[in-house]
């Protein structure tokens, strides 16, 4: 059904136009100084084809602080430890950089929090580390009908970038902002530009009890604390309340949250850089240490990701009992995936000697080491042993059924050797 259609069929239901309201706004809205309005918001006019945009610029200097550190800190470390990024990524797509590399890190502030065609990107917020300090620029949809020029002035600053940097992006904000490019028929910038998502780097690295939002991570790794921000839940009403007043005055906590937002992810990657450089070493606990084996293991990184296995285990006393044993089974496969059968088998040991029969990583070392004492050392009573330690602790009808069918061959091999013997007794 054509717009037009449409219109004429909500008109005759309800006795109104029911576009007229917005339009009028968008109108009255739209003769309103640009300038003025920057000036409200802390920022200026940028002209581009098509139209202006107001831009919001912040110089976070090197001297200043966002949590525990120094701006300048954080930039050095992204500048000397740039070059491991990849490992945070997925397996393709996120290049080896250089130091002299073009970051931009983004974050969205939308008219809505559940994507689809009808959300608006209202604030479009860019940061990239300049000379030791913090940029973020801040593009602001005046107008819905200002939406094009935004585009444009945002493909512009993107330009050049050879890496985007998100939280959550992949999922939302670039899915959002490609399909407002698509909207208005125009190229979208960044569709040739690897996108590394801090979100799920975060997960692997430091995901547990307290949840891995960027609020979480910015504290437990940065000790930055907010005071007095605004709830992301809140912020598409207070544009909506800016599309149908002009009152930008509210939008003041929507941009400085979008500012840390971005100074926080910075800072995030800055932290998880220098993490994959310095290793195992690195790590402040064990958690973080078991994440970053993770992380060097599904990028083919081995050696990396086994001593940061055996780092874990070997740390007893300062390692809570199930980070202590998911190292260990990971260290045990990657030794046996290796031909080191010895060295895992010690491994599949020290799992059994915590003694927890019902944890997932105890049943798989029984039956590892029923496997190993049953094929490779040939130790029979010993693996008929494990074999009946499996029966007992299988929690599935599968573990269950395949437990039984080693006991009863090992049964089987057991009783031939005795006939053997008898037999070369008697002879």
């Amino acid at each position: 059904m054509g717009a037009s259609v449409l219109t004429s069929r909500l008109r005759e239901l309800v006795g109104v136009d029911p576009l007229r309201p917005v339009i009028e706004r968008q109108a009255l809205m739209s003769t309103r100084p640009l300038i003025q309005l920057a000036d409200e918001l802390g920022g200026g006019v940028c002209e581009i084809e098509g139209g202006c945009c107001v831009m919001v610029d912040r110089w976070y200097t090197p001297d200043t602080t966002h949590g525990q550190q120094r701006i300048g800190a954080y930039a050095e470390m992204m500048r000397r430890h740039v070059n491991h990024v990849s490992v945070l990524g997925p397996s393709r797509g996120v290049p080896r950089l250089s130091d002299t590399a073009t970051l931009r890190f983004f974050d969205l502030e939308t008219t809505g929090l559940a994507g689809g065609a009808g959300t608006y990107a209202f604030l479009v917020g860019c940061g990239t580390f300049e000379d030791g300090s913090f940029h973020t620029r801040q593009f602001f949809l005046t107008t819905y009908a200002a939406e094009r020029p935004l585009l444009g002035a945002v493909a512009r600053y993107l330009a050049n970038a050879e890496l985007l940097v998100s939280f959550n992006g992949r999922t939302f904000d670039a899915p959002v902002l490609e399909t407002r490019y698509l909207f208005h028929r125009l190229a979208v910038p960044f569709s040739g530009v690897a996108h590394l998502d801090m979100l799920h780097a975060s997960r692997r690295l430091w995901g547990g009890d307290e949840g891995c939002s960027l609020k979480v991570l910015e504290e437990m790794l940065a000790g930055v604390v907010r005071h007095g921000d605004i709830p992301g839940a809140d912020i598409p009403a207070r544009y909506v309340h800016y599309a149908r007043t002009g009152d930008a005055r509210p939008l003041g906590p929507v941009f400085e949250h979008n500012r840390l937002d971005l100074l926080s992810l910075a800072v995030l990657t800055s932290v998880a850089v220098r993490l994959v450089d310095d290793g195992a070493r690195g790590t402040r606990d064990g958690r973080e240490c078991l994440g970053l084996g993770r992380l060097f293991e599904r990028v083919g990184l081995d050696d990396r990701a086994t001593a940061c296995y055996a780092h874990v285990a070997s740390h007893r006393a300062e390692t809570c009992r199930d980070i202590r044993l998911e190292a260990l089974r990971r260290l045990a496969r990657r030794m046996r995936r290796d031909g080191r059968h010895r060295d895992a088998a010690a491994a599949w040991r020290q799992i059994l000697g915590v003694g927890v029969d019902q944890h997932p990583a105890f049943r798989e070392a029984v039956h590892a080491l029923a496997v190993h004492h049953e094929h490779r050392l040939k130790d029979l009573p010993t693996a008929r042993g494990l074999a009946i330690r499996a029966v007992v602790t299988a929690v599935s009808e599968t573990d269950q059924a395949q437990a039984r069918h080693r006991l009863a061959r090992l049964d089987r091999k057991l009783s031939a050797n005795v006939e053997r013997a008898d037999v070369l007794f008697e002879g």
